[in-house]
């Protein structure tokens, strides 16, 4: 048997980081057919916070093949990243 795992729900890290950054509490929702977001603004130092939920995603990197959607996660990432670059703190 190995070591106790504990995890923490997507809910739970995005209200934990939410909270950290005192970001605005309510997000600002959209929604593709492949993805649903939920984005905090106003966060201290321009910091931010996004939920990507990927409708009917599987445990596997979105956009390749055998994800069988066509999310561009590097791409996403990149954005997000660029948009907020690491505060002075």
């Amino acid at each position: 048997m190995g070591p106790h795992r504990t995890d923490t729900s997507a809910a739970d890290t995005i209200a934990f980081w939410v909270k950290k950054e005192r970001c605005s509490a309510t997000p600002r929702y959209q929604e593709t057919k492949e993805v649903q977001i939920d984005s905090y603004s106003r966060c201290r130092g321009g910091t931010g916070v996004a939920l990507y939920a990927i409708q009917g995603g599987r445990h596997i990197w979105p956009g390749v093949p055998m994800s069988h959607n066509h999310v561009p996660a590097m791409e996403i990432i990149w954005e997000f990243v660029a948009q907020h670059p690491k505060p002075d703190r």
